[in-house]
């Protein structure tokens, strides 16, 4: 896991801009009166707060002693723990596992997957915000090439930015079931005008530093304002270029716990579309399509042919006939509740 030297109090006053953008997290989670949940990497404890509001029964818990000893003082009433977000364990399973801005800190992922998945109910939910592919790319770029030049060093922040495909298919893999994923841009105003992008490295990324000189720090970050100029400050501000990836899963025991190199995952209604189309387009064309398409009832029991996952896939890279309508048949299905399964493929 990636440790950072927090200041709580500076945290709070500077950057709650973090738990604020956070509480867009609480509807989705729909916390419920009596329910027991957890938020991992709970900070402060604010939005540990937010949810206990609700009726809810939380636990609250961070890897940093500063922001637990801060969240203690600030909601007495409420329980906050000091643990390892890849190896923490309950007597009891809970209704749901709520965290923010704290999974890309994590690393390796599959720790803190693991620690989910065995933490929650069977149905139980697990709704999420954190940095996703992309997250702060120019700041971190600027850094790098600053510390590159000055020092010969390449720097590593310690984060760990998945794409959504990527964090989805992890969390199936440890039996949590896709509800909804949702990877998007926020750019994020920083305070204190000049010294906001300084500061907000300070914050977020000063284990950087550790054995840098004070002099040559002050240089990169001179010439890290230098780079990220063009592209982050505008109108006496600066601005984090922020990309978030939000999902909500839920722990389903018909997800497999391993997903084999030649397996694909397809929600129901998806694959019904695929072999729909397939069938159409081979009808047109006066192949017998639907020997294919005959009786996916039961499909999860059969095997998916893998020509047709290729049609699709080179339908986006190709433009061919086949995948190309699977494609604009696809783009018009409504937003599904269903679990995802795993389909097999087979080679022809």
């Amino acid at each position: 896991m990636s440790h950072n030297n927090w200041n709580a109090s500076l945290y709070d006053q500077k950057y709650a801009f973090v738990f604020e953008k956070g509480k867009g997290l609480i509807p989705l989670l729909d916390p419920q009166l009596g329910e027991s949940i957890l938020d991992l990497g709970c900070g402060t404890g604010h939005l540990t707060k937010t949810i206990a509001e609700s009726g809810a029964r939380v636990i609250g818990i961070d890897s940093s002693a500063q922001m637990i000893e801060t969240a203690r003082a600030t909601y007495p009433e409420l329980e906050f723990l000091i643990a390892d977000a890849r190896d923490f364990s309950f007597n009891d399973p809970f209704d749901a596992i709520f965290s923010n801005a704290t999974l890309h800190w994590v690393r390796p992922p599959e720790s803190v997957v693991r620690r989910i998945s065995a933490s929650l109910k069977a149905g139980g939910r697990f709704v999420a915000e954190f940095g996703g592919k992309g997250n702060v790319s120019t700041i971190i770029t600027a850094v790098q090439q600053s510390m590159g030049e000055l020092t010969h060093t390449r720097v590593d922040f310690g984060w760990y930015f998945l794409s959504m495909g990527e964090y989805a298919s992890l969390l199936e893999q440890h039996s949590l079931a896709v509800k909804s994923a949702m990877l998007f841009e926020r750019p994020t105003p920083l305070e204190d005008g000049e010294m906001g992008l300084r500061n907000w490295i300070h914050m977020f990324g000063d284990r950087i530093f550790q054995n840098v000189p004070d002099a040559v720090r002050q240089q990169v970050l001179e010439r890290t304002e230098e780079k990220a100029r063009p592209h982050l400050f505008r109108d006496d501000q600066w601005f984090a270029d922020y990309v978030r990836l939000r999902i909500s899963h839920i722990k389903s025991d018909r997800i497999p716990l391993t997903i084999h190199p030649t397996s694909v995952i397809i929600r129901p209604e998806i694959l019904s579309a695929i072999l729909f189309v397939y069938s159409e387009v081979h009808r047109r064309r006066g192949k017998r399509g639907n020997e294919h398409a005959s009786s996916h009832q039961n499909i999860c029991h059969h095997h998916l042919h893998r020509h047709i996952l290729r049609n699709l896939i080179g339908g986006a890279r190709n433009n061919n006939e086949l995948g190309a309508r699977m494609w604009q048949y696809l783009a018009i299905l409504p937003r599904s509740n269903h679990s995802w399964r795993d389909y097999s493929l087979r080679d022809d």
